[in-house]
């Protein structure tokens, strides 16, 4: 389905967003052009992305059980419950 998204294009996207914010902090003062391409490169590294991607993985995945555990009993409580009344005997 998502057969697009592999680790080479979440990086490739991490990149891209990190460098805008250092180019939206050097823009308003905040930091200097050296200061944001060191700090884009050392948060751009393979390590770093890796990581990031790992625990945003981690974080996914358990906010997608949690929500998965609490689906399931309102739908059951939404089943009618079967009542049968018995045939007069003859």
């Amino acid at each position: 389905m998502l057969s697009w998204l592999n680790s080479n294009t979440i990086q490739g996207v991490l990149r891209a967003l990190m460098t805008f914010g250092a180019g939206i902090l050097v823009s308003k003062g905040l930091a200097t052009q050296d200061q944001s391409t060191s700090v884009v490169s050392v948060l751009c590294s393979d390590q770093t992305i890796g990581a990031f991607t790992t625990v945003a993985t981690i974080i996914w995945s358990v906010l997608h059980k949690q929500q998965s555990a609490v689906a399931a009993p309102m739908v059951v409580s939404q089943v009618a419950p079967i009542v049968a009344t018995p045939a007069p005997a003859k």
